[in-house]
């Protein structure tokens, strides 16, 4: 049961690491979402069942880095924090919230070089290459596609929105226009019947578009007829896959599919090498942005000729043979766990003809402690590990490897501090790169570069 408390009005002093102003009252502080530093504002508690959170109401002075939302469910969605704050305004906060995180490991040790945050060069906005929505049932009984609000189940209908790439509101009109006429049943998470779940879209530097239907039953026989009107509508679409999703989970895909028209995957180019993509590839979402991103790691990495160098994390081996075109006469070792992502990274290998990247199917953390045990040298170790960071176990490994640099890709400033911290003994943190991947998103990716102490 959640319970409405009493109005109060308050002044926020600043915002959290999620991006959420900060107010004290009454010997509490509560994190309010969409209100800005410096602003006067009226908000009421929300009483849960195991927690009580603060609600924004009404503001009553405006900070100058408020705007106006370009986006009618903003609030709904959830999914875009940081739209009511001007973009020069967000990057103020991104820049000033990697050096809070980062000073609080280095207090007590050399402090890094932290560079000047890159921020999108142009339009802020509709810059997502991977789009994914959920089919639901609307209290009329009609089919809708949208997003998740948030912290919850609930489907909020979306139309167009704001940082994903235009091409996917025109998809998903003609996706939904058929599911309605021929009265698709809707997948139902209770009960496990139905047929649509999701819809996801790849989108290429090129234009060119992956669409993948999830569904959640063995058996869809409108799905030539669905691929048919896709393709006739869309002739930017490349290839249309159907994705088999029959497990009670909140994952989208599922394990197996089917492709209806086309290859079954996209390609993309990046920094000059092809890219095959699947459904399941792990991709950057803002391909100018990743650019951006792979040119400071490689910068950072300061490959030579002859050295040995492993990228941990690899996925479909985009980081690999970026560092592989680079240096020609480096040896680049691309380790990833996902037997599919491996496939991919040799097959983009062999498309690039690199002939100095390889591809290992192994856990990280034993890949490296293996080397140690082999006294093999390494001359960088390149990680990009997922949001939550880097396990003790791998970075225990890393410490027995001692390459010279390690450069750590980063989504999550957090998890990237406490890793530091824990290879300081070994290492020094000598530059940090934050890069603007989500605009109107309350997170930053970065690049660190960490250097062997010479004792």
């Amino acid at each position: 049961m959640v319970v409405m408390g009493k109005v109060y009005t308050v002044r926020c002093k600043g915002l959290d690491n999620e991006g959420r102003g900060i107010v004290e009252f009454n010997n509490s502080t509560f994190s309010v979402p969409y209100l800005l530093p410096g602003e006067k504002a009226e908000i009421s508690l929300v009483y849960g069942k195991n927690k009580t959170w603060a609600k924004l109401e009404r503001v009553l002075t405006y900070s100058p880095d408020r705007v106006e939302m370009s986006c009618p469910v903003f609030r709904r969605c959830g999914g875009c924090t940081l739209m009511h704050m001007s973009y020069e305004a967000q990057l103020r906060w991104k820049q000033e919230y990697v050096a809070r995180v980062v000073s609080q490991i280095c207090a007590a040790l050399d402090p890094p070089k932290i560079l000047p945050i890159l921020g999108v060069q142009g339009d802020p906005f509709y810059y997502r290459n991977k789009i994914h929505a959920t089919f639901a049932v609307n209290s009329r009984g009609e089919t809708v596609l949208g997003l998740y609000e948030e912290s919850s189940h609930r489907v909020v209908p979306i139309r167009l929105c704001a940082i994903e790439q235009p091409v996917a509101a025109r998809i998903r009109k003609t996706v939904l226009r058929f599911a309605r006429a021929q009265r698709i049943p809707v997948y139902n998470e209770d009960t496990g019947r139905g047929i649509l779940r999701h819809l996801m879209f790849r989108v290429a530097n090129d234009g060119s578009v992956m669409v993948v239907v999830v569904v959640g039953q063995g058996i869809f026989r409108e799905k030539s007829l669905l691929a048919d009107a896709i393709v006739k509508n869309h002739p930017e679409v490349r290839t249309v896959v159907l994705n088999y999703n029959t497990k009670k989970t909140t994952m989208v895909l599922g394990d197996r599919e089917e492709t209806l028209y086309g290859s079954g995957y996209l390609e993309d180019v990046v920094g000059g090498c092809e890219f095959r993509l699947s459904p399941r590839s792990f991709y950057q979402v803002n391909s100018p942005q990743m650019e951006r991103l792979y040119r400071t790691a490689i910068d950072f990495a300061a490959l030579r000729p002859r050295d040995s160098v492993v990228d941990a994390y690899c996925g479909i081996g985009t980081i690999t043979l970026l560092l592989a075109k680079a240096e020609p006469a480096a040896q680049i070792t691309g380790v990833e766990l996902n037997p599919e992502a491996v496939a991919d990274a040799k097959n983009n290998a062999k498309s690039n003809r690199l002939s100095n990247a390889s591809f290992v199917c192994a856990d990280a953390g034993s890949f490296l402690k293996e080397m140690a045990v082999r006294s093999q040298k390494l001359s960088v170790l390149v990680l990009d590990p997922p949001r939550s960071g880097c396990s003790e176990e791998f970075l225990r490994a890393c410490c027995m490897l001692r390459p010279e640099r390690i450069i750590y890709i980063s989504c999550n400033p957090e998890t990237f501090a406490r890793d530091c911290r824990f290879l300081s003994a070994h290492y020094h943190l000598t530059r940090v790169q934050p890069v603007d991947m989500f605009a109107q998103v309350a997170k930053v990716e970065l690049v660190g570069k960490l250097e062997r102490r010479r004792f």
